[in-house]
């Protein structure tokens, strides 16, 4: 029996004893309700509450048409002790409603299955329907700010002695400084660019930085794993890439080179998954899978416009999944790297400096983000760039610090980025002067 009428009743008995009884728990929709009449009650009453009208078994039996009419509506609120357990019965009704859902789904998917439906579309249902039911069971409640404070100066301290959570250094020094000390958990961070940018290989570069002393998965829908690891190789032994990948014309001492990052390598905290076409579904559950094998503290997903998603226009398919991304982040206490492309039009811009305005296929991933760096490379349009060998990391969108334009090194033959020597201008334009070091 996946139903409970008596907690229903004391749901229904208890707002209308006290209507602000509703708010104790507003998560609850008219569809956890088992019986129709109490989905009928419960939906009426508090379309009158949000409405900013009062509500009882008068006026409620007027509007409404059920089964023993207000005798019913007298009996749910003489037999209600009172509200002081609302949320909690409130908890009993909505708990029985998702017990029902996964029921209905799963009768859903053995008649799929028995009718020969394609395993990929089944498991796409099964995907898009489940993360409905964990919204569902996903709830928080506010907390008053003054009883709040004491947490948080506690909490400061701690960080002011160097205790407490740390923003994770991406290795690169001038970066860190304008990102306030590096990247911290919870937090979306969009990385974005043209291609032959270099975004997958700066995002391999964090990920090397980061996996030693923190725990790391990379979800690569572009390039497989053996590939990844071709690039880890160059990057960690200085022998160049072309040579990584045709060993034939490595030296002894490239050799050397080669068994010693291999062993740094090994090291590593990191997992590496190059499965095709992600559904928000499979990142959740490769993310839990991997947190609660090794420990999780960051991922990076390459790149965003090859996931799928659910929505009839893929601008909704994109909102869907940054903003389920972003909750995920939360969830799990990690920081999410989400690679993305970039619109075509800037091409046509004398300046090809990305903007967020350039970001492809939904405002959302803006609206979202936490942080929006842009990866640009004059060299890629300008074959006599004066800044041959410099990639700027311009970060447009920071929620939490200021916007800004870093320089860093890029050595091509190894897909290897590096902190730019202090001092070093790049980028000149008629209209200001960019630093390797931080200049406002």
């Amino acid at each position: 029996m996946m139903f409970s009428i008596e907690a229903e009743q004391a749901v229904l008995g208890g707002m209308l004893m006290q209507n602000e009884a509703l708010d104790m728990a507003p998560w609850l929709e008219p569809d956890h309700f088992y019986r129709a009449e109490h989905r009928a009650i419960f939906s009426e009453a508090r379309k009158l509450h949000i409405g900013g009208k009062n509500f009882d078994v008068v006026t409620l039996g007027d509007k409404l048409s059920v089964e023993g009419g207000i005798g019913y509506l007298h009996e749910l609120a003489s037999n209600t002790p009172g509200v002081a357990n609302f949320a909690h019965y409130a908890g009993i009704v909505r708990d029985y409603a998702q017990r029902r859902a996964l029921a209905v789904l799963a009768d859903e998917i053995k008649t799929q299955a028995a009718n020969n439906e394609e395993p990929r579309k089944v498991t796409d249902f099964l995907q898009s329907k489940l993360e409905k039911i964990i919204q569902d069971a996903t709830t928080s409640d506010p907390v008053r700010a003054g009883d709040d404070v004491g947490r948080y100066v506690s909490d400061f301290k701690r960080r002011a002695t160097g205790e407490g959570p740390k923003a994770m250094s991406t290795g690169y020094v001038d970066l860190d400084s304008r990102l306030g000390g590096g990247l911290r958990e919870g937090g979306l961070v969009v990385l974005a660019g043209r291609p032959k940018m270099g975004k997958t290989s700066l995002a391999l570069n964090f990920t090397l930085n980061m996996g030693f002393n923190h725990g790391g998965l990379f979800l690569s829908m572009e390039m497989p794993k053996d590939e990844l690891i071709d690039r880890s190789m160059s990057i960690l032994s200085g022998v160049p890439l072309r040579k990584i990948i045709d060993p034939r014309e490595m030296s002894q001492t490239d050799w050397a080179k080669f068994h010693d990052a291999a062993e740094r390598f090994g090291q590593l905290n990191l997992s590496l998954d190059d499965q095709g076409a992600l559904s928000l579904m499979d990142v959740r559950a490769k993310a839990r899978l991997v947190k609660r094998k090794q420990g999780l503290k960051f991922i990076v997903i390459d790149y965003l416009q090859l996931m799928e998603g659910e929505g009839d226009s893929r601008n909704t398919q994109i909102e869907n999944i940054t903003r389920g991304l972003k909750s995920l982040a939360k969830e799990l206490g990690v920081v999410i790297i989400l690679l993305s492309q970039l619109n075509r039009q800037l091409e046509q811009r004398p300046n090809k400096r990305p903007m967020p305005s350039d970001l492809r296929d939904s405002g959302a991933i803006e609206q979202d983000c936490d942080i929006a760096m842009f990866v640009y490379r004059d060299e890629v349009y300008n074959e006599h760039s004066p800044d041959k060998g410099i990639c700027e990391v311009i970060i447009s969108l920071i929620r939490q610090g200021e916007p800004g334009t870093v320089g860093m090194a890029y050595i091509a033959y190894l897909t290897k980025f590096a902190n730019l020597e202090h001092g070093r201008e790049f980028g000149r334009a008629p209209t200001r002067q960019r630093y390797a070091t931080i200049k406002d």
